[in-house]
């Protein structure tokens, strides 16, 4: 935010050098870097959610708890059981 902070305000010319930096921008697209299975995962994920968006109150729990777990093992923290 302080990048576009001092763009909007008119900021040094040596702010341009932010933008040249690894990951200094992130809008849209920012996902696009890594592995295309990535990708196509994170996508289908999306669209599953998407197709869900108007599930009951239970339907969103379940989809809440498997989230939580997937989450959990892709930290690396999940438990057996």
């Amino acid at each position: 935010m302080d990048a576009m902070r001092r763009a909007m305000a008119g900021g040094a010319a040596d702010d341009a050098a932010d933008f040249d930096a690894p990951h200094a921008f992130r809008g849209r697209g920012h996902h696009a870097a890594g592995a295309p299975e990535l990708g196509a995962a994170r996508r289908s994920l999306k669209s599953a959610l998407i197709k869900k968006s108007g599930a009951t109150a239970a339907e969103q729990r379940r989809i809440a708890e498997i989230l939580e777990r997937a989450a959990a093992e892709i930290r690396g923290d999940a438990t057996n059981g």
